[in-house]
C-alpha cells in the first residue's frame, strides 16, 4: 500500500512514531538525510521572503500543480538550482536531531501565517497548495524507510 498523508497531523504522527535508528532506507540517503532534506524544504516555505500570491500561473505550471499535488511528486526530479544549496543534505546527520527538527518545522508551518514565497517550480501556492506540496513530498522520500 501506498504511503499517503491525509494532512499535517497524519505526517507529524507518523514521524513522531517512527524509530529512525532501526530504520533502513530503500534510496541513496540515509534516514538523517532524508529528514534534513525534509525539514529543510519546510522551513523554507516558512522562512524565505513572503510573496502575496497574486503573480500569474502558467498553464503549465497549473498543469504539474494539479499533478503533483493532488497524484504525488515524480521520482527523479532534480533538486531546483536556487535553492539546492539549502536542500542538499550533508553525508551524515544526527537522525534524531533530524526528526526533532521535522517535527518541529512541522509544527512551525502549521502555525505559519498565510503569506508564503512563490515556489521554485510551482509558482504561487496558497496554504492549501504549500500543505498539499509538503505531505507529497513527505510521501516521496520517506516512502524510502522501513519504519
Amino acid at each position: 500500500m501506498a504511503l499517503r498523508f491525509k494532512n499535517l497531523r497524519h505526517l507529524r504522527d507518523y514521524v513522531a512514531l517512527s524509530n529512525p535508528e532501526a530504520a533502513r532506507t530503500t534510496g541513496v540517503w540515509t534516514t538523517g538525510q532524508i529528514f534534513y532534506h525534509l525539514s529543510a524544504a519546510i522551513e523554507a516555505s516558512c522562512d524565505a521572503a513572503p510573496q502575496a500570491t497574486t503573480s500569474s500561473v502558467s498553464m503549465k505550471q497549473r498543469m504539474m500543480q494539479f499533478a503533483a499535488l493532488n497524484i504525488g511528486l515524480p521520482k527523479g526530479r532534480a533538486i531546483p538550482s536556487e535553492v539546492k544549496h539549502l536542500m542538499t543534505p550533508p553525508a551524515n546527520p544526527d537522525v534524531l536531531e533530524q526528526q526533532k527538527r521535522l517535527l518541529d518545522a512541522i509544527d512551525r508551518f502549521a502555525a505559519q501565517p498565510d503569506m508564503f514565497p512563490v515556489h521554485p517550480v510551482f509558482g504561487p501556492l496558497s496554504r492549501a497548495g504549500w500543505t498539499k506540496f509538503h505531505l507529497r513530498h513527505c510521501e516521496l522520500h520517506l516512502r524510502h524507510l522501513s519504519v
